[in-house]
């Protein structure tokens, strides 16, 4: 489903572009794009307007008018908008299959999709962890990820026109005593530990968005047709396979960085052993919640598995189990916190640097 208020597709409404209204595949990329993912079943894309490149217009100076008395002239009203421009990036990979391997097989269809999904499931995890991590300065095939725009938390000053105030510090609390007294804002963060992010996004077309070149069908994504090929075997003899190609071009844009927030510098281990700092995480969800804005976007949660558990624990302890209606045990919930999907991802970084505080 696309995002409300917004004229870009996800990657199923994408996969469903790909079929004949008999229902027949226009195209078989269709198996590289409709399956579910974390991230990537949130998110939404767009068509790129230069090649493979995303223009992004930022309004730096808001106009305003001009009160004037009967008779008198209005001065053009000033605006000012300055322009980023976000580049794909390009992964691809390559099907091998023995020629021996695949002359003997009857159901070579079954073979090659096997092999396809395999690849699939490579693909969409390594753009998935680009859509967090990448970094052009770091690694220039790739785009710059989420980590990139929001590197800095906010300081007690900050405003909603910097990006840092959607920044929260999760390695402090002033939830509880560990070691201080109630109200004393205490600091969690231990170098020698690893740390994780929990983040809200907010998918849209105005918002955060992935993009796609401006000449591709099916969201940057191209199967190249099979051929034979010699390649060599694990003792650098010579030996032919068939081979098929898949490219994957994609770039990730922040729009609106209001629309988009990050709580870093969370410490599991910390968490799961001091109830007032679990606490302390959801106090952190609940306020950037409040500081991510809505309207024309989709917001989901987004953190791993066992960080999740204990933020659950954490609500379920603090509740006691009393927001549980008898009706709710009759059926399966789905997980959300404030009516926002939480989503595991299996890619997000279990050890990722210290983020510091904005200048």
């Amino acid at each position: 489903m696309a995002t409300l208020g917004s004229q870009a597709l996800t990657l199923r409404d994408t996969a469903e572009a790909a079929r004949n209204k008999d229902g027949s595949l226009k195209a078989n990329i269709l198996d590289l794009v409709s399956e579910d993912n974390g991230v990537l079943d949130d998110t939404t894309f767009m068509r790129a307007d230069d090649g493979d490149k995303l223009s992004t217009d930022f309004r730096n100076l808001n106009p305003h008018g001009t009160w004037v008395a009967l008779n008198e002239g209005v001065p053009a009203s000033k605006t000012g908008f300055s322009t980023a421009w976000d580049t794909c990036g390009r992964i691809k990979a390559r099907i091998e299959i023995p020629m021996d391997t695949w002359n003997k097989t009857k159901d070579k269809e079954a073979l090659w999709q096997m092999h396809v999904r395999a690849h699939r499931e490579g693909l969409r995890e390594d753009v998935a962890t680009a859509l967090f991590y990448a970094n052009i300065a770091n690694e220039p095939r790739k785009f710059n990820g989420l980590c990139d725009f929001y590197d800095k938390y906010g300081y007690a000053g900050a405003t909603r026109k910097q990006f840092f105030y959607n920044v929260i510090n999760g390695g402090e609390s002033d939830v509880g005593t560990a070691g201080g007294t109630a109200g004393t804002l205490l600091n969690y963060v231990n170098a020698s530990k690893p740390l994780r992010s929990i983040w809200l996004v907010g998918w849209g077309e105005l918002a955060t968005t992935c993009f796609y070149p401006e000449v591709s069908k099916y969201a940057g994504l191209t199967l190249e047709p099979m051929k034979e090929m010699q390649l060599q075997d694990a003792n650098g003899n010579p030996i032919w396979a068939q081979t098929q190609e898949i490219i994957w071009e994609v770039g990730l844009a922040v729009r609106n960085f209001q629309k988009t927030g990050r709580i870093c510098n969370v410490q599991l281990e910390t968490a799961q052993s001091t109830a007032d700092y679990a606490k302390s995480l959801i106090k952190h969800m609940r306020h950037l919640r409040g500081r991510v804005k809505d309207g024309g976007v989709r917001k989901a949660w987004y953190m791993t598995q066992d960080l999740w558990e204990t933020v659950e624990d954490a609500l379920f302890a603090m509740t006691q189990g009393n927001a549980i209606k008898y009706g709710d045990l009759q059926q399966s919930k789905p997980d959300a916190l404030w009516g926002i999907p939480i989503h595991i991802c299996d890619c997000l970084d279990t050890d990722e640097p210290l983020v510091t505080k904005a200048a």
